[in-house]
């Protein structure tokens, strides 16, 4: 784990269970693919538009999804998280207002704020998603868009077609724009994943949809992202303003998310599998081991949203976790909730994640026996 900043930074003796990584080695087809990439000078590598990588992006969306998306309204660029900062630097206006949905994780609400806007919370419940209702109650005068993460991110929830459909007609009341960060979305546990670019009545030159492969084939470490827009006039709009101000991932990068796009990944069949498994140990284990922490089994992602109210810790949840069990949580305060929440990544392998658990089961027994 010496090149993991998430075990290299742990202190010593303690499992994190922190950043949002996997533990497993790649996925061979992709080494394959950058190792082939090597043997050619590393130069500025063609358009994304001609290369094939776009055309690799817009073949996916239709072969999975049945979503048409034309390689000239597809972009590259290096992250999510920088180009959701970019976006609203340039659509957003000192004072005008987001919704988003909380908890959340930082960057979301922080890329608003970033551009002298106001970041509003929508609580978002793990099991039955948002009410309409309090998301239009939430609209102002200088309420400009809607910040959506799809599967979210800490809670794991899958927006469903019709929360969806919910949300695209609050949006069209107000004229809001959807930005759509569905960076998670290959890491769905029952395969319902719904794009919001499919959902019927969505006006497709009030949405960009941002994504890519860093989370569902363990690339942070290399980058690379796509935006899109079906509608004619949104994409080359703002990226004619955009211009310089997100930069195209590297040859390297690009290579890797041509070959996740690519074609059915059996690394990925496999990892879900893997990641089903240690789903299923964490619920099991909580539940009858730790049923005083509230925990709803995610339906994306590989992250377990832990709520240690019932145990009245003293101080940051995690922080206690920390010094009683000697695993590492992300704190709440990353995703604007209370210190009796946090963040556990169960994407590890099955024996460190149990050994984990036992030492959750052992040490917050004072507080749960």
């Amino acid at each position: 784990m010496d090149f993991s900043r998430r075990w290299s930074t742990a202190a010593p003796g303690v499992i994190p269970l922190t950043i949002a990584d996997m533990d497993f080695a790649p996925d061979p087809a992709i080494v394959t693919a950058l190792q082939e990439r090597l043997r050619h000078p590393l130069v500025y590598p063609q358009p994304y538009s001609t290369s094939g990588v776009a055309q690799d992006i817009g073949d996916y969306y239709r072969r999975t999804h049945r979503v048409d998306v034309p390689v000239e309204r597809i972009r590259i660029f290096a992250s999510t998280a920088a180009a959701m900062y970019v976006i609203f630097d340039r659509v957003l206006e000192a004072g005008d207002e987001v919704l988003y949905f909380a908890p959340s994780y930082h960057h979301l609400p922080d890329s608003v704020t970033a551009a002298g806007g106001r970041a509003v919370p929508v609580e978002l419940h793990p099991s039955e998603g948002f009410d309409p209702e309090k998301l239009r109650s939430r609209i102002g005068p200088r309420t400009k868009a809607v910040l959506i993460c799809n599967p979210h991110n800490p809670t794991g929830h899958q927006f469903s077609r019709e929360q969806l459909r919910d949300l695209v007609a609050v949006a069209a009341e107000h004229d809001l724009l959807i930005v759509a960060n569905e960076l998670h979305s290959r890491l769905s546990h029952d395969g319902a994943f719904v794009p919001l670019s499919s959902v019927e009545g969505v006006s497709h030159d009030r949405l960009i949809t941002l994504s890519g492969a860093t989370k569902s084939h363990n690339l942070s470490g290399l980058g690379g992202a796509f935006a899109f827009s079906l509608g004619e006039s949104l994409i080359p709009r703002l990226w004619a303003e955009l211009a310089g101000r997100l930069p195209s991932p590297s040859a390297l990068a690009q290579t890797a998310l041509s070959c996740a796009y690519r074609e059915d990944s059996p690394w990925l069949r496999t990892t879900l599998d893997v990641l089903g498994g240690n789903r299923r140990m964490v619920s099991r284990q909580f539940r009858e081991n730790l049923p005083a922490v509230r925990f709803l089994e995610p339906a994306a992602t590989y992250f377990a949203w832990l709520d240690f109210s019932a145990l009245r810790l003293e101080g940051d949840a995690a922080e206690v976790v920390q010094d009683a069990c000697r695993v590492a949580l992300l704190p709440g305060a990353e995703f604007g909730a209370p210190a009796a929440f946090a963040r556990m990544t169960f994407a590890s392998t099955p024996d460190t994640l149990q050994l984990a658990l036992t030492r959750l089961i052992e040490g917050l027994s004072p507080w749960h026996s």
